[in-house]
């Protein structure tokens, strides 16, 4: 099986989809989003989905398709996914929490808490601090470089503290330091940090701290959860991912229930265990450019006069995206079991007029057409897109970017699910592809094949 990414996602093409506000009613945009559920499961694009929504002060739940393709299992609202990067919001209240009450200020350096053998790197003399990690503009990049799973299925598995620490030694900062750079292994480094103040397990300050307090009863880094779906590519099953020292990064499995739980106690701040940590851990700290900024863990999106709190998730066989909104006192979470995108859905009941991913029906060709795709193509030259098969499965792969999976919409044209893009191919005098146009989200980049 085709080896995806590591990644356990932010993706930031979803920060330029929305357009002008729209009046929409509620219970439109919610039956929208039904819709939209219910087409991807239908075309194949996903396996089954969870949908919890807050809004005018109701809790409501949407469920459609499959716990287990193979099995046929009905999705409940109490289903469990991996719930990938938006572990990361709950790492960043973990550190809100012990800020509270440990005494440590955000503007900490990391490194002291760390063994005296232990040296991170640092930029013009200024070291990296708790909230450089937390709002990723420590300037570490997105992944470790020494990271050689023995199990691609299941990438973190086997990545210890020996190796986090020989990466820090060596690790070069990426456009030095104060620069939104999304970074796995910052947050991974993070978790680790905390639990060396607290003298706790990651797992065991999810719980004290967080999961307890918010009667979060089927949130856990473990596997043990009766009520745990599978995660698929294709829709075909594939392996959970298990975490060591990267914990904090993307280990959580969570179900929609709880995860609501969590939001509405994000848009409650005023009584709670840690409605001070939750308080603080949404302060703005770093702004990213005119419609984003970082607070600790989460993103902060301008659109439609309204600021909206989100964070997405991906694992193997997993996406996930949580939001809320303080002006509007509403939020979102949507669990789906495969690797269909859910980030615009999640958007969408923010802004109506965020651009919805379109499902379409793959066209089935020969092999010998699929082939023809087969390229590498430069758009700058520094940038390139380069489309690969294996498996009678095309593929697509940016410079920089994670590797997905593309389909045939005509004998000239590639369609992904997982975000808004489309490829036009183009033939030259002697009948083969010399050229293209990728749409991503309306931006048209030209590449000619090298």
């Amino acid at each position: 099986m085709k080896s995806y990414n590591f990644g356990l996602i932010v993706c930031l093409s979803v920060f330029c989809i929305f357009g002008a506000p729209a009046q929409t009613p509620i219970n439109s945009v919610q039956e929208t989003i039904k819709t939209q559920v219910k087409s991807r499961i239908d075309n194949n694009y996903s396996v089954g989905t969870v949908v919890a929504f807050f809004e005018s002060g109701k809790e409501t739940y949407f469920t459609y398709g499959y716990a287990n393709a193979d099995k046929k299992q009905v999705i409940l609202p109490q289903s469990v996914f991996e719930i990938g990067s938006i572990s990361k919001t709950f790492t960043s209240l973990l550190l809100a929490d012990l800020v509270q009450k440990k005494g440590i200020r955000l503007e900490d350096s990391v490194e002291k808490y760390l063994p005296d053998s232990v040296k991170i790197p640092s930029f013009n003399g200024r070291k990296i601090t708790f909230a450089d990690l937390a709002t990723h503009t420590s300037g570490l990049p997105r992944m470790p470089t020494n990271i050689v799973p023995k199990n691609p299925e299941n990438p973190y598995v086997d990545y210890g503290v020996k190796e986090l620490y020989v990466f820090l030694k060596t690790a070069q900062l990426q456009n030095g330091m104060g620069n939104y750079n999304y970074s796995n292994v910052g947050v991974g480094l993070l978790g680790h940090v905390l639990t060396r103040i607290s003298g706790e397990s990651y797992e065991q300050l999810l719980q004290n701290v967080i999961c307890t307090p918010l009667k979060m009863n089927e949130t856990s880094t473990l596997n043990s959860s009766t009520w745990l779906t599978t995660g698929h590519v294709d829709n075909k099953p594939v392996a959970h991912w298990d975490f060591d020292i990267m914990a904090g990064a993307g280990a959580i499995r969570s179900n929609a229930e709880d995860l609501m739980r969590y939001l509405r106690a994000e848009l409650d701040l005023s009584a709670g265990a840690s409605a001070g940590a939750m308080k603080q851990s949404q302060q703005p700290l770093h702004v990213v450019d005119s419609t984003l900024k970082m607070a600790l863990g989460w993103h902060i999106t301008a659109a439609a006069n309204d600021e909206i709190y989100w964070h997405n998730g991906g694992t193997g066989g997993y996406r996930a995206f949580a939001g809320f909104s303080q002006k509007s006192n509403k939020a979102i979470v949507i669990l789906n079991n495969s690797t269909q995108s859910v980030d615009d859905l999640g958007m969408c009941f923010f802004n109506p007029s965020v651009t919805i991913i379109p499902s379409k029906k793959p066209l089935i060709l020969p092999k010998q057409a699929m082939q023809s795709f087969v390229g590498t193509y430069k758009i700058e030259p520094k940038l390139e897109l380069e489309i690969t098969l294996e498996n009678n499965q095309l593929f697509a792969k940016m410079t920089g970017e994670a590797i997905v999976p593309v389909y045939p919409e005509t004998e000239t044209k590639l369609f992904c699910r997982e975000v808004n893009a489309t490829i036009d191919f183009f033939w030259n005098d002697k009948g083969e592809f010399d050229k293209l146009i990728l749409d991503l989200n309306g931006d048209k980049m030209p590449a000619m094949r090298k």
